[in-house]
């Protein structure tokens, strides 16, 4: 005796179950009836019946998921434009950058800007000045913002292999220091000496009696040479 044919694609086997429900309110002449039998509304009645006479069974079957789309999604364009621009000028923030990108025709929030700046590690000022000093061509902004956070850069074009091994010297502006406490605009040539391994300065004023002597040291942006 042959067996009983097992449909196995699960999609043919609920097509045929919604065809079955159509039929049956065909037998009866009663809709209400097949549907409370077939366990079907009247509105997926009417939708099925519709979609079975234009598309036959094939209709009767469920439609594929709709992929889901971000229509407002930044294009690897635009982004790569954000990422050269947040590099451009590192000390922008996320809000000067969209308001710079809108002048160059890109539309994009500043929350946005942000996102992709934390996605390619650029979040903080901090990161993206650190990005600029690994090899990015130079701008004299870019140049000049290091230099005055960092004196030692202006020696990047050679390096030390230990601390003490090159000085770096250079002239800083101060203020002379009243008896009373009070300072003058007076302005005092401070010639310094710095090591770039460790970025710290020696400083001596020349002007102001008694002799100044101070070292005042603080991180390096970075410690590395560019050729």
């Amino acid at each position: 005796m042959a067996g009983k044919v097992v449909e196995k694609d699960s999609a043919v086997k609920v097509a045929r179950q919604r065809l079955s429900v159509l039929e049956m309110a065909e037998t009866l002449s009663n809709i209400s009836e097949a549907c409370r039998r077939g366990g079907m509304d009247r509105t997926s009645f009417y939708e099925w019946k519709r979609r079975f006479q234009t598309h036959g069974l094939q209709g009767l079957k469920d439609m594929p998921p709709i992929p889901k789309s971000q229509p407002n999604q930044t294009t690897p364009e635009n982004e790569a434009k954000i990422l050269d621009c947040s590099l451009a000028h590192p000390s922008w923030g996320c809000v000067k950058l969209s308001d710079f990108l809108k002048l160059q025709g890109i539309s994009v929030s500043s929350p946005t800007i942000q996102k992709i700046l934390i996605r390619n590690g650029l979040a903080s000022v901090y990161d993206r000045w650190l990005k600029v000093e690994e090899g990015v061509a130079l701008s004299a902004e870019q140049v000049a913002k290091i230099e005055k956070y960092n004196p030692c850069f202006k020696e990047r074009h050679v390096e030390s292999s230990r601390p003490g091994e090159l000085l770096s010297q250079d002239t800083l502006w101060s203020v002379r220091s009243k008896a009373s406490g009070r300072c003058t605009s007076m302005p005092v040539w401070i010639p310094t000496a710095l090591t770039p391994s460790v970025s710290c300065t020696r400083a001596r004023s020349r002007n102001a009696p008694p002799p100044l002597s101070t070292t005042t040291c603080r991180p390096s942006t970075r410690n590395m040479a560019l050729a």
